[in-house]
């Protein structure tokens, strides 16, 4: 076998690992979206010191908030919420040179023992949506009871 004849191969085999790695997120996003609601949103997970923000997709989906990095292969989530457990405890509005002008710092806390705490960065449209889905928990599951 001549390797004049493996060119046109291994052209055809990159062009389709380039298309693959192009469409990939788009067809993530789209399979991720039948499961529940799907926003961008940049997180931190609440700690001492300087917050490191990550780049990702969250999920509401039944009674769980769920994210996912933005950029991965993953199908399941690298962080879950539930939203029987959880509650917004502080909302500010971020203005700065890095375009996140309109958008929303949404500190959500875990309620009872769990220390767990998470910063989420997202636009009005994403923060309604997750407003709405805290505030949708049936009353059943205790978390409105005085």
């Amino acid at each position: 076998m001549e390797w004049g004849s493996l060119v046109p191969v291994v052209v055809a085999l990159l062009l389709l690992c380039v298309i693959a790695v192009l469409v990939w997120p788009v067809v993530r996003r789209r399979v991720l979206a039948q499961q529940g609601s799907v926003f961008d949103c940049e997180l931190s997970l609440g700690g001492s010191g300087e917050p490191q923000w990550r780049l990702g997709l969250a999920r509401c989906a039944g009674d769980d908030l769920e994210w996912f990095p933005r950029h991965g292969v993953r199908m399941r989530p690298v962080y879950t919420l539930s939203r029987a457990a959880s509650g917004i405890r502080a909302q500010t509005r971020t203005i700065g040179p890095d375009g996140l002008e309109g958008h929303r710092v949404v500190r959500l806390e875990a309620n009872g023992g769990s220390n767990t705490v998470w910063e989420l960065v997202l636009d009005t449209d994403a923060l309604t949506a997750l407003l709405a889905w805290l505030e949708a928990a049936p009353p059943s599951v205790g978390r409105f009871r005085s």
